[in-house]
């Protein structure tokens, strides 16, 4: 940390200029000669009386003892101070060999210490049985370094990642529960298609419109006019049939009704989940939608992974807190297409309206999700996908023990 100094004295070139004038002032005249308390000039040529030459004998034997005495004992506890202040000196330069392996110690499992700490009590890892291995991978120890950078500033984040094939899954503060932001509108698009579209009470192209401002330009007055002429019932039904629990609320129907409900990573990837469900089902409406998903503009998904996947996926993102439910928020959530196999992720993060700081994080989770699977070539087809399977999805569900 910066810390600013105050220059409140003169500089040394002052200082100096200041004693050079007091020291003219107090030396430039002549000294004075010295001067005795006798009236009359000392005459040191004179004898001394034999009468006091004993005398003084004695006592300049003894002036001499004394002085002797004194200056050794001087020297001695001079002596023994250089010695120790030299042993002192020696000590701090020059550290013993279990202080330097203390210090050696600690810097070389500073990072691991850290990874350590947070994975016993914000992450899990669970759908394979090579667990043990990913704890000590580079990918792992680039997601806790992202993590932290993220966590250094004072942000919080939730992760969930869902390998569809396998059903490998990891999560970091799953349960958190943030502000959704525009990133709950993908669901509730999402419910609509597949309640009221597919069930031929709603055309396709008079949801496309709506849809495509809703996702695409994530435009809040268009989300508004949908929740108006819609209502919650299709979201409702919805999020009960993809099993998505209420969390915050005292029940599902509270959490249909509210347009930016507290939501958490787990809640996120179960709707995701249904989604992929959906879309998989390979109708002709899924298939548009699945487009428009892919042709969002904002997104940390795409801004880390368009360069080699196709991702589908609705962000959101608000400032600050503004005295009613909203809060600072960065979130994104979808399903990405890797050369490793599909899997749903979702980032929940009380960061404040910035897409570029949430990127490096889905850059990381891409490479975990690599080295998860490439542990195993036999998972790939452990669970395969959904296709619209009920009870492949139950299966699915059961497997990762993530709802």
């Amino acid at each position: 940390m910066s810390r600013r100094i105050a220059a409140k004295h003169r500089s040394p070139h002052q200082r100096d200029s200041h004693h050079s004038l007091t020291h003219q002032g107090r030396y430039s005249h002549s000294r004075r000669k010295p001067t005795y308390f006798h009236d009359t000039p000392r005459n040191y040529a004179k004898p001394i009386d034999p009468s006091r030459r004993s005398t003084l004998d004695h006592t300049i034997h003894r002036t001499h003892i004394i002085v002797g005495l004194i200056v050794a004992i001087a020297a001695c506890v001079l002596t023994v101070r250089a010695c120790k202040g030299t042993s002192q000196e020696d000590q701090s330069q020059t550290p013993s060999t279990e202080t330097q392996q203390e210090v050696t110690t600690t810097a070389a499992e500073l990072q691991q210490q850290y990874s350590t700490d947070i994975r016993d009590t914000l992450f899990s890892l669970s759908g394979t049985p090579c667990d043990s291995s990913f704890w000590s991978s580079v990918a792992y120890g680039r997601l806790t370094q992202a993590i932290g950078s993220v966590e250094d500033d004072g942000a919080y984040l939730g992760i969930v990642l869902i390998d569809i094939n396998s059903g490998t899954t990891i999560t970091y503060n799953q349960d958190m529960e943030a502000y959704p932001a525009s990133s709950i509108k993908g669901p509730y698009v999402t419910s609509l298609y597949e309640q009221l579209v597919e069930s031929g009470s709603l055309g396709v192209d008079d949801l496309y419109n709506l849809s495509y401002d809703i996702i695409i330009n994530s435009d809040n007055i268009a989300y508004a006019n949908a929740r108006e002429t819609y209502d919650n019932d299709a979201f409702e039904e919805w999020l009960e049939g993809a099993g998505v629990s209420a969390g915050a609320y005292d029940d599902i129907e509270t959490y249909s009704s509210i347009y930016y409900p507290t939501t958490s990573p787990r809640q996120l990837v179960t709707m995701w989940l249904y989604t992929y469900d959906y879309i998989m089902q390979d109708t002709a409406a899924g298939g548009i939608l699945s487009g428009i998903y892919a042709n969002r503009e904002t997104s940390a998904i795409k801004d880390a992974l368009e360069d080699s996947y196709l991702t589908w996926s609705k962000a959101g993102w608000y400032p600050s807190y503004d005295g009613s439910y909203s809060a600072p928020a960065t979130v994104d959530a979808g399903i990405v297409w890797s050369d490793s196999g599909p899997y749903i992720v979702a980032v929940m993060s009380t960061i404040a309206n910035d897409m570029d700081e949430l990127t490096p994080i889905f850059a990381v989770l891409d490479e975990a999700h690599d080295q998860l699977v490439s542990q195993d070539s036999d998972l790939t087809e452990t669970l395969g996908t959904f296709k619209g399977n009920p009870s492949k999805q139950t299966e699915f569900q059961h497997e990762t023990g993530l709802f």
